[in-house]
């Protein structure tokens, strides 16, 4: 307790909350969710053909050669694990979390960039990306470097230095392998460079406890299925 005397107490329960969240989010990822679909066919190519015939093969229209290379290696170390599965989607998920944290205290030091973790991590959306795997692949590891493609790059621009310039790219090239979206990573670098040119740095006030708490207190209402079944998440947009 004592390592936390000094510190902001809203902060500190944001934090507790957004770490709460997560474990009650994964407790249910791990028993109302399952492998489904379009999972069970990337395991049964994996099955079939070599790592390297695996990565040159199409998702769809999708060429994700990450994605498929992550599949096979699941299906060859941990068969049909769903348990593998979760571990994997929330450590990706939670250094998602960890770099998002980081790149909110750079652009905004001496705030409290917490509550913009609290939003993102409670976010209704990750739920459905989480319940199913072949999803999840896709866009969690984008996410993830896509928020480390915008740390290496703010830090670049304004140090300079060819190892963030060179992180930026590796960040860049690696989310292109999980998700084509991924190309359009430099257009999202490219408006936040241009957000801290023109936009004036302006005070930040912390929220009223009760928006601080609205994402966890209320959170959208959940019909779960059988284990092994589908789960259906019905939720109803609220205007604040």
């Amino acid at each position: 307790m004592s390592g936390l005397r000094g510190r902001d107490p809203v902060a500190v329960a944001i934090l507790c909350c957004v770490i709460a969240y997560q474990v009650a989010l994964a407790w249910f990822v791990y028993g109302y969710s399952y492998f489904t679909g379009d999972d069970f066919s990337h395991f049964a190519s994996a099955r079939t053909r070599s790592l390297w015939e695996n990565v040159f093969l199409f998702i769809d229209v999708h060429f994700a050669p990450l994605h498929r290379a992550v599949s096979w290696s699941l299906q060859h170390f941990f068969p049909m694990s769903w348990t593998a599965a979760v571990v994997f989607m929330f450590g990706v998920h939670g250094l998602t979390l960890l770099s998002l944290f980081r790149l909110l205290g750079y652009l905004t030091p001496g705030r409290h960039p917490h509550f913009w973790l609290l939003v993102y991590a409670t976010n209704l959306y990750l739920i459905v990306l989480l319940i199913w795997w072949s999803s999840a692949l896709h866009r969690l590891p984008y996410l993830l470097f896509c928020v480390v493609a915008l740390n290496q790059s703010v830090r670049w621009a304004d140090r300079g230095g060819w190892r963030h310039f060179f992180g930026a790219q590796l960040a860049c090239a690696a989310a292109l392998g999980f998700f084509a979206k991924g190309v359009l990573i430099p257009a999202y670098v490219l408006g936040l460079e241009v957000c801290r040119l023109v936009l004036p740095p302006r005070p930040v006030c912390a929220p009223p406890p009760v928006v601080v708490a609205a994402p966890v207190v209320l959170p959208p209402p959940v019909w779960v299925g059988p284990p092994c079944g589908h789960i259906v998440v019905r939720h109803r947009h609220r205007c604040w």
